[in-house]
C-alpha cells in the first residue's frame, strides 16, 4: 500500500507575456503555489494553488502558514484504491461538508467565513489535494478522469474528445481589443469573455465595438465586483442593449441582496467570487441571486470539491461555467481539462491558456489549446502532465517542506 513519505510547497512567480488587467487587479507575473508529493515508492505528484487575496483571501504567506498545518497531516496518508483515497481526503479536507444534502437548499450548520478573515484555504487545499491525487494515480494507475467519474457518478458524465473554450479578452485600448477579438474570430473561437466594470461609457463604448465585431456570437460581460448596488444598475442598463450572454460578479461579494432586482432587467447573472464553496452556491440559488456559478478549482478547493459543487449547481437548477484563474500553470490546465472532458452541464469553458500567457511553460506536454480554442482529453495516469525541473528552479521563489 503507497503512503505519502514527504510533502513540499513551493511559491513560483512565471512572468506574463504581457500584462493582464481586470477591475480587481493588474498582474504582470504569476503567483502561485506548487506542492510536491512524494510516495515512499519514489512516485512523485504535483498540484497547484492561486491564492489570491480579492477571490479567497488567501495569499502566499496564509499558504504557507496552512502548509504548516496541514503538511504533516499528508505524512499519514496511505490508500491502496482510488476510493480509499478519496475517502481519506474528504475526512481530512479543512473545507466542510463534501456535499449537500438531497432535497436541502444549503448544506446544514453556520454559514462559513461570516466571522474573522474571509477566508478557508482554498487554495492551499487545492495544491494539496491535487498533488496527493496526481502521486497516488501515478501510482495505482488512475487517471484524474477515474477520479471525476468516482465522485460524480455515471449519470454526470459526458466523455467528449475534444471540447472548446472560450476567448477572454484583457483590457487594452479598444482598437486592440477588437483586432484581437477580429483575429480569434477568424481563427474559429464562437464565445468571448470582455471585463468591464470601469467607466460607464468606456465599459458601453467598448462593448458595442466588441459586439460589431463578433456579431451575435456569444459575448460575456465580467465586473469583477466593480460595481457597488447603488451604481449596478446604472451600468448593466448601459450594457444591456449590446445583448451579453450573461454578467459576470457585477457587485462585489458580500453585496449580492441587490441582485434579485437586477436579475429583472433580463440579464443573466454570473456569480464568481461570491462563491466559493457548496454552502454560498446553494444560498445563491435559493435566494435568486443568479443564473450562474462561475466554478474555478483553486477557487472552490481542488478537483473533489469543484466536481460537487457543480452537481450541486446543477440539482438547485442553476447553471455553471467551468473557469480558470489568470496565470494557472499546466498543472491545473489538466485538472480543468479532465474536469471539462467528462462533466455533463458545462455552459462555458476557459483556461488552458497556458503557451498564450505565460512566459516560460511550467510543464510537459504542452497542453494550450490549439485553433480555435480546441482542446484534446488527456491520457495516462494522474494528471497527465510532469512538472519541468528546470523551470521549477528557475523560478521557485520560496519553499518548504515536511519532514523538515
Amino acid at each position: 500500500m503507497p503512503a505519502v513519505q514527504s510533502v513540499s510547497l513551493h511559491q513560483v512567480q512565471i512572468p506574463l507575456r504581457r500584462p493582464f488587467r481586470h477591475a480587481a487587479a493588474e498582474r504582470a507575473v504569476t503567483d502561485n503555489i506548487l506542492c510536491q508529493v512524494t510516495l515512499d515508492d519514489g512516485t512523485e505528484g504535483w498540484g497547484e494553488g492561486l491564492p489570491r487575496t480579492y477571490v479567497t483571501g488567501e495569499n502566499t504567506d496564509t499558504c504557507f502558514a496552512e502548509f504548516g498545518r496541514r503538511g504533516p497531516e499528508l505524512l499519514d496518508c496511505r490508500a491502496d484504491s482510488l476510493a480509499e483515497l478519496v475517502t481519506w481526503l474528504d475526512l481530512h479536507s479543512p473545507l466542510g461538508p463534501a456535499a449537500v444534502p438531497p432535497g436541502r437548499a444549503a448544506p446544514a450548520g453556520p454559514r462559513p467565513n461570516t466571522a474573522g478573515p474571509r477566508y478557508l484555504p482554498y487554495a492551499c487545499w487545492c495544491a494539496l489535494e491535487t498533488a496527493v491525487l496526481d502521486a497516488f494515480g501515478r501510482s495505482l494507475r488512475f487517471s484524474l478522469t477515474d477520479v471525476v467519474g468516482h465522485v460524480a457518478g455515471a449519470e454526470a458524465l459526458q466523455p467528449k474528445p475534444f471540447v472548446q473554450y472560450s476567448a477572454v479578452l484583457s483590457t487594452t485600448p479598444v482598437w486592440r481589443q477588437c483586432l484581437l477579438a477580429g483575429a480569434m474570430l477568424l481563427a474559429g473561437f464562437h464565445s468571448f469573455k470582455a471585463k468591464v466594470g470601469f467607466a460607464v461609457e468606456e465599459d458601453a463604448q467598448r462593448t458595442r465595438w466588441l459586439r460589431r465585431t463578433i456579431g451575435a456570437n456569444d459575448l460575456r460581460l465580467d465586473a469583477n465586483g466593480a460595481w457597488p448596488p447603488a451604481e449596478v444598475q446604472a451600468a448593466v442598463e448601459a450594457l444591456a442593449p449590446y445583448k451579453p450572454t450573461c454578467i459576470e460578479q457585477p457587485v462585489p461579494a458580500g453585496e449580492e441582496q441587490a441582485l434579485p432586482h437586477l436579475r429583472q432587467l433580463g440579464v443573466p447573472i454570473m456569480l464568481d467570487e461570491s462563491v466559493r464553496s457548496l454552502w454560498e452556491a446553494c444560498e445563491a440559488l435559493a435566494q435568486g441571486w443568479c443564473d450562474l456559478i462561475n466554478i474555478r478549482i483553486s477557487k472552490c478547493g481542488g478537483p473533489l470539491a469543484s466536481v460537487r459543487l457543480l452537481a450541486a449547481v446543477r440539482a438547485a437548477g442553476g447553471r455553471a461555467q467551468l473557469g480558470c484563474q489568470v496565470g494557472e500553470t499546466g498543472l491545473l490546465s489538466a485538472a480543468g481539462r479532465h474536469l471539462a472532458c467528462h462533466l455533463s452541464g458545462l455552459e462555458y469553458l476557459e483556461g488552458s491558456y497556458d503557451r498564450y500567457l505565460l512566459a516560460v511553460q511550467l510543464t510537459d506536454p504542452d497542453i494550450t489549446f490549439g485553433s480555435g480554442g480546441w482542446a484534446p482529453q488527456l491520457r495516462g495516469p494522474g494528471l497527465g502532465v510532469t512538472v519541468r525541473p528546470k523551470v521549477l528552479e528557475r523560478f521557485s521563489v520560496r519553499r518548504s517542506a515536511v519532514p523538515w
